[in-house]
């Protein structure tokens, strides 16, 4: 009798809005919903990263220096004697900023004052900083073998070490131009320690 007298009296107040069955977290959140306030959103994504550009490999493109090609290059140019210098050069990229080189180069001249006419086989690595674009800049180092005075009587052998920078403008997805200066320096027999710098310009070509 007691527990249908307590029912009815409570049936009677919520009619009459005074009491509720609810509790406090859920009459809070009927009155933010009549509020036309929205409830907070736990499953908003995450805003971006602003620096996710800084180490995102470089987005490949059809023109400049990439992982996975084979570059050749012809080059022309005067050295600091001065005579005139040929040099022929393949790259290959491993990475689109790291390339295994080897060179081929040889004095045309002997202008100037006298001193060894010098050609030259060397291999090396070269760093390119701007690779899947136009314009690229690198820095490469060479070591090998020197062979002073080739085609006379007083030939000999001689290690050599050049390092040097570049910079190429791809004209098309396969042909460049290259401009590239160079210091190289040789211990030779008879002749002692020689230091020359170079300065070349050609036309590569990317397969």
């Amino acid at each position: 009798m007691i527990a249908t007298v307590l029912l009815l009296v409570l049936c009677a107040g919520d009619a009459d809005g005074g009491a509720s069955l609810q509790p406090p977290e859920v009459t809070a959140l009927s009155q933010v919903l009549d509020a036309g306030v929205a409830p907070l959103d736990l499953n908003l994504p995450h805003p971006a990263d602003p620096f996710a550009s800084e180490y995102q490999p470089p987005v490949a493109r059809e023109v400049g220096p990439g992982a996975g090609q084979l570059r050749l290059f012809a080059l022309g140019g005067a050295t600091s004697s001065p005579d005139l210098l040929g040099q022929l050069t393949v790259e290959s990229m491993h990475l689109s900023i790291l390339a295994l080189r080897g060179s081929l180069e040889l004095e045309l001249t002997t202008l100037g004052p006298a001193h060894p006419h010098l050609g030259s086989a060397r291999i090396g690595v070269a760093l390119h900083f701007v690779p899947y674009h136009r314009v690229d800049f690198s820095l490469f180092v060479d070591a090998g073998v020197a062979a002073a005075d080739l085609f006379t009587s007083q030939r000999r052998a001689a290690p050599v070490v050049v390092a040097g920078g570049a910079i190429e403008l791809a004209l098309t997805s396969h042909l460049f131009l290259r401009a590239e200066g160079q210091v190289q320096w040789a211990v030779l027999p008879l002749s002692g320690s020689l230091v020359r710098g170079a300065g070349l310009l050609g036309l590569g070509w990317t397969l």
